[in-house]
């Protein structure tokens, strides 16, 4: 179990699996049939990390063994999501960090 505060010092306590991280993935990308299956993964991984609040991910690396894929396998999906507009690249001002958003279209 994990418990988190807010900025009022109110306690969260998420049980179970839910306290490595959640995420919602929209049905419109998983029922587009221009992305292939692993793009898809790709996207609900990013997901994954929206619903503990981070803003961070973790490396390309730590992506690709989580996944089973190749640097070049990773590249390859993202291509896809940002051709279709759910994922959007921006370079971190303050160094070579990539710092991916991922679109809700309709919402955002």
């Amino acid at each position: 179990m994990v418990e988190k505060k807010d900025r009022n010092g109110d306690v969260l306590m998420i049980p179970g699996i839910l306290s490595e991280g959640y995420g919602i993935v929209p049905r419109r990308v998983m029922a587009d049939r221009d992305i292939c299956p692993m793009a898809k993964v790709l996207y609900s991984y990013f997901c994954s990390f929206a619903g503990e609040g981070s803003d961070r991910l973790p490396e390309m690396e730590k992506i690709c063994r989580d996944l089973g894929i190749s640097r070049k396998a990773f590249r390859r999906y993202l291509k896809e999501l940002v051709k279709k507009d759910y994922i959007r690249l921006k370079h971190r001002i303050e160094g070579k960090t990539m710092v991916y958003e991922i679109v809700i279209k309709g919402v955002v």
